[in-house]
């Protein structure tokens, strides 16, 4: 850093970002006030990655320098420390004459969680081409009066607007407009699909249950399998008596999520549907129905025979599973610590030591 030449300098600086250290940044600190304008400038922003909240003062000086990449990295480094405190002078650049200074001061505004600011943050939508950095800043600020300022971009042309207003929503928490979201539900674009089910999930519309339901018949495997993690958390007794008809869908992650749903909703009326499974041909997905079986409380006579007679990938699961239906029944798994294969011993005598 003293020594090298100029042009050399930054490079030093960018390896010490590199290494990731906070202790760095007293040797960081003082390039601030470098004769080499892009050592000041890596310098403000590695300051800002290595969370050196201690020097927020001295980079946001840096947030009237006459050069908007100064500006920027200054916006950045701040938000980066979360530096909360200088939400204010953050807030001025709102009226940068550079849009990209505005645009990235929303930004930092909105990981600084500085809802107060959140009207001067509104007012930007006015900018053009501003939507996706603004909308992005509304949702992050959690402000719920803010969500009637987002409803319109759900019919934007550009799907990458779209769905940023859509989880925006999710963010802001707009229970009472859950319907515009179970609208999205059924946009042309996968991904704004996908948002609206998650933001449906977090708000806890259980209302909205059945049209995420409705996703398990998505086209987007994503879609469908945000859909189904969802049901923990909306769907119903009726809704989620399409769960087993799942257990044997194409795609394996679909099966699985169905599969850790019905386990840890604990529906023991699916167990006839997850037994017929122990004879499917993935063994992975085997070893899974086990588990789940030991979830459900099966039959101890059905597993005490998968600890017999399964193979190498369920034997093991078997034994953790019969321990946690009839944790006095263990004779069958002592029985494997005498023939067992060297992981069903371990399994086996992990279960019994643990008894």
């Amino acid at each position: 850093l003293k020594d090298a030449a100029g042009e050399l300098r930054p490079n030093v600086v960018h390896a010490l970002g590199r290494l990731g250290r906070p202790e760095h940044g007293p040797l960081v600190a003082p390039l601030l006030e470098d004769s080499v304008d892009d050592v000041r400038l890596a310098a403000v922003r590695l300051l800002g990655e290595l969370g050196c909240r201690t020097y927020a003062g001295a980079v946001s000086k840096h947030l009237g320098h006459p050069d908007p990449a100064h500006r920027l990295a200054a916006l950045t480094s701040l938000a980066d420390m979360g530096a909360r405190d200088f939400a204010a002078p953050v807030a001025e650049r709102l009226g940068d004459a550079q849009f990209l200074v505005r645009w990235e001061a929303a930004r930092a505004l909105g990981r600084l969680r500085a809802s107060e600011h959140a009207t001067a943050v509104i007012a930007l939508l006015q900018d053009e081409g501003a939507e996706p950095p603004v909308i992005e800043a509304i949702g992050a600020l959690g402000r719920r009066d803010s969500a009637p300022h987002l409803l319109s971009y759900l019919e934007h042309f550009d799907p990458g607007i779209r769905w940023r207003a859509v989880r925006a929503l999710g963010q802001v928490d707009a229970f009472d407009d859950a319907s515009r979201l179970v609208a999205a539900l059924g946009d042309p674009e996968d991904y704004v699909r996908l948002m609206a089910v998650r933001a449906l999930g977090g708000l806890g519309s259980r209302g909205s249950a059945g049209a995420v339901f409705e996703r398990l018949r998505d086209p987007n495997t994503e879609v469908v399998h945000a859909a189904l993690w969802e049901t923990l958390y909306l769907g119903g007794a009726a809704e989620q008596k399409t769960l087993p008809g799942l257990l044997k869908h194409e795609d394996p992650v679909v099966r699985e999520a169905a599969l850790e749903l019905l386990s840890a909703g604990g529906r023991r009326e699916s167990l006839p549907a997850v037994r017929t499974l122990l004879r499917d041909s993935d063994g992975a997905f085997r070893w899974r129905v086990v588990r789940a079986l030991g979830r459900l409380g099966e039959d101890p006579a059905v597993l005490k025979e998968a600890l017999a007679k399964g193979d190498p990938l369920t034997r093991p699961q078997a034994a953790f599973a019969l321990a946690r239906v009839a944790p006095g029944e263990t004779g069958p798994i002592e029985a494997v610590l005498k023939e067992a294969p060297v992981p069903l011993r371990l399994a086996a005598g992990f279960v019994l030591g643990r008894g």
